[in-house]
């Protein structure tokens, strides 16, 4: 999932500001490979171990120690975005993450860029488990 110029991101109480992109990645950790005896061809691929990657783009700004988010610390991540300045058709996307990376680099005749990579957590939703209930909601935001 890409959103680009996402109207507000927020992690736990802090609001990241001046955030361009924020893309969403599901991933396969560990698929489970089955083959036939009659043929070369895979006949099974089941994803049992899954890994969702969420990283955020963003302008640095917030003076010249700002380091941004801390490693390792963890909190609900929510992306409000719309399809115009309307609050029509306006949606949240959140998910419990960990911070497991912040680079700051400056490209060659570009603004600066922070990239803050985070893996998002699966919680206990009742009556189900932590690690059984997808860390991605997407809802409707209501004015």
């Amino acid at each position: 999932m890409l959103i680009l110029n996402p109207e507000r991101v927020e992690f736990g109480a802090a609001l990241l500001q001046r955030t361009t992109a924020v893309t969403i990645d599901r991933a396969t950790v560990t698929p489970v490979e089955q083959w036939g005896a009659t043929g070369p061809w895979c006949r099974l691929v089941d994803s049992t171990k899954r890994r969702v990657s969420v990283t955020v783009k963003q302008e640095p700004g917030g003076g010249p120690l700002d380091a941004g988010p801390a490693l390792g610390a963890q909190a609900e991540l929510r992306i409000v975005v719309a399809p115009s300045a309307s609050d029509r058709n306006r949606r949240r996307v959140r998910c419990t993450c960990v911070v497991v990376g912040v680079r700051d680099e400056q490209p060659v005749g570009k603004p600066p860029l922070r990239t803050v990579s985070l893996l998002a957590v699966s919680l206990a939703a009742a009556p189900l488990p932590a690690g059984a209930v997808d860390p991605v909601v997407i809802e409707e935001v209501t004015p």
